[in-house]
């Protein structure tokens, strides 16, 4: 019985912590009319006051999730940790956290530093187009793209890679199965892309064409566990050998040259 006591009393006591750290911070301007579209059921109580990021954003915790103001597109949203809600140029609209929505996809697109610059050569104009293809066709591989630092460079060949090639790839994957482009994307490599990405996705998509099983046995070999990495890319085509048929590989992995 003591126990018990004392857990309800610690459960009175964070209910009346919250219950006061609401009562002491207000929603207020965009925020204000943003809860009020979508509804105090979703949004809940604040849990803080609307304060501002390094970068002059500005956030606030909810007992439903966070406020969000933009201030480099002026952009307002709330989001549930799963779902957000943007208030936009359509006025209140819903979507998941792995998608964008039409315009913000182009706000995105034109946000890019080659972009803004002006499209002034012929692979420019091309991913732009594609860009906007893709977000139609598959908006959690856009999303995830337009999470890479690579998109971000000033020009669109200041990396190692030649992004419109690579970009190709991705595209001809994410058209034929979205869910193994998504795989690739999200492996270590891609974060940081280096000479080897581009041969990297010519091997995955030709074992792909192979036969989509065999290109399931190469992901889920032992040395894949955490993805493929740079260290690993190399090896990809013996990998695979090696999933098909071992004692090959293994007569392949004994000359002295492989070494």
């Amino acid at each position: 019985m003591k126990r018990i006591a004392l857990l309800l009393g610690f459960a009175v006591f964070l209910l009346m912590s919250t219950s006061a750290a609401a009562a002491e911070c207000q929603f207020v301007l965009g925020f204000k009319t943003l809860r009020d579209l979508i509804g105090q059921d979703i949004v809940g109580e604040c849990l803080e006051n609307e304060h501002h990021g390094a970068n002059g954003d500005s956030l606030q915790q909810t007992t439903g999730g966070l406020m969000v103001w933009r201030k480099a597109d002026n952009w307002t949203a709330f989001t549930d940790g799963y779902r957000t809600w943007v208030y936009g140029p359509n006025g209140l609209e819903q979507r998941l956290n792995t998608e964008f929505l039409a315009w913000e996809a182009e706000n995105a697109i034109a946000a890019l530093p080659w972009v803004k610059d002006g499209l002034e050569g012929y692979y420019e104009h091309e991913m732009v187009q594609s860009f906007r293809t893709l977000q139609q066709a598959s908006p959690h591989v856009f999303r995830e793209l337009f999470g890479k630092p690579w998109l971000q460079p000033d020009v669109l060949y200041s990396g190692p890679v030649h992004l419109p090639f690579l970009y190709r790839h991705i595209l001809s994957m994410t058209r034929r199965d979205e869910a193994a482009a998504l795989r690739i994307i999200r492996m270590p490599f891609m974060d940081d892309l280096g000479y080897s990405a581009r041969t990297a996705w010519t091997t995955l998509i030709e074992v792909y064409d192979y036969g989509p099983e065999g290109f399931e046995r190469l992901l889920a070999h032992p040395s894949l566990e955490n993805g493929i990495t740079n260290d690993r890319i190399a090896s990809l085509p013996l990998l695979h050998l090696e999933t098909l048929q071992p004692e090959s590989a293994s007569a392949l992995q004994a000359l002295p040259w492989i070494h």
